[in-house]
């Protein structure tokens, strides 16, 4: 999987709600960053991760989205926001499905299982799904692949 033109392709299908929002979506993802995995998987995991960002974000903030790779090789490709983040107490339980971190949530619409979904797509990479979040700060989530390999182009 090319990471970078998946990227771009995913922020070009979700433009018109990040237009909506007025939101900056910058990132840092080198050309040639190749990943072995499920195109349609990563997709599909980037789509929930970008929505969620999107959703959660207040009006004129921002979103940056990185794929690095860690020390142990692994290739992390992270969906930061500056939206309305989650409380620590709930962080548990976010990726449970149909469970929404908020009343909040539940007023910005959706059916609850995205991060469920994305959860289970990446424990079928033998992945990992970290989150860190500050309320009223905003959130980070992080989809972590086994086995990456980075080239530069």
């Amino acid at each position: 999987v090319d990471v970078f033109r998946l990227v771009e392709e995913v922020k070009t299908m979700l433009s018109t709600l990040i237009g909506e929002m007025n939101l900056k979506v910058t990132t840092d993802i080198g050309r040639g960053t190749i990943l072995t995995a499920d195109r349609r998987a990563v997709k599909q995991m980037l789509i929930n991760l970008l929505s969620n960002a999107i959703k959660f974000s207040h009006k004129f903030g921002s979103i940056h989205i990185a794929a690095k790779t860690d020390k142990d090789g692994m290739l992390v490709l992270s969906v930061s926001d500056t939206g309305i983040g989650i409380a620590p107490e709930r962080l548990s339980t976010i990726a449970e499905p149909f469970i929404s971190s908020n009343v909040y949530a539940k007023e910005k619409g959706g059916a609850g299982i995205g991060l469920s979904i994305t959860k289970r797509l990446i424990n079928l990479h033998d992945g990992d799904l970290e989150v860190q979040s500050e309320p009223g700060i905003g959130s980070t989530f992080s989809l972590v692949f086994p086995t990456a390999q980075r080239s530069a182009a």
